[in-house]
């Protein structure tokens, strides 16, 4: 069979389709597009074979900046989140009424064992999320006291900072200035104290009981003045 063709023959408009492909943290999206086949010009003698579609790939990198996007979206608050509470704590920290020098008034002060110190100084200071304590000054014995422990008032049981490993202390705040704390001694309770700052945070005021090193049951209060 014989076709004259007088005019150009022109294929079908161009056609494009989307085409997705994922891999772990990549996600694109392609755009294949089926461009027009060039005109087919003179006598054509048989039927021409179908053209082969010719494909052109466009990569979408919208994909790419919504996926970012939506990620910023879910990560973000979080991290925000996260960064508040790491600030507070410090903050928490910072402020705490007990940071500085607190020496021991031991006029005002008494214990009912007779072991109070002849001299003693309390030093606070905020370490990142913590509040750290050392105690400075001379026993009731003339042996000198020096101790360095974990303070933070998160109700967790700490290091006391004394020379036996296995007494461990706690403290959690109770009110504005005021603490409360725990010693055990292999997990058990053996001391507790409450303790008030006042007189517009010039004043701390320890009153304690428990059981001395010698097994006697004892109260105390003493009273530190700020520096």
């Amino acid at each position: 069979m014989r076709l004259d063709v007088k005019a150009p023959a022109i294929c079908a408009a161009a056609q494009t389709f989307s085409l997705q492909s994922q891999s772990p943290g990549h996600s694109n999206l392609y755009q294949l597009t089926r461009l027009p086949d060039w005109p087919i010009l003179g006598n054509i003698s048989t039927v021409p074979p179908v053209p082969r579609p010719r494909i052109q790939i466009t990569k979408n990198w919208n994909l790419k900046e919504s996926f970012m996007k939506r990620r910023f979206v879910f990560f973000g608050p979080i991290v925000f989140v996260l960064a508040l509470a790491f600030v507070a704590v410090s903050l928490r920290a910072e402020t705490d009424p007990r940071v500085g020098s607190w020496k021991l008034d031991v006029s005002k002060s008494m214990s009912s064992n007779g072991q109070m110190p002849a001299s003693e100084t309390r030093t606070y200071v905020a370490q990142g999320n913590d509040t750290m304590a050392t105690t400075e000054g001379v026993n009731a014995k003339g042996k000198p006291i020096s101790n360095h422990y974990n303070a933070t008032a998160d109700g967790k049981d700490h290091p006391s900072g004394g020379a036996d490993p296995s007494v461990m202390l706690s403290i959690k705040q109770t009110g504005p200035g005021a603490y409360a704390g725990t010693i055990k001694k292999d997990g058990k309770v053996i001391g507790t104290n409450t303790a008030v700052i006042s007189d517009g945070g010039k004043v701390f005021t320890f009153k304690s009981k428990g059981t001395d090193a010698d097994g006697k049951e004892y109260t105390s209060t003493m009273v530190f003045e700020k520096q």
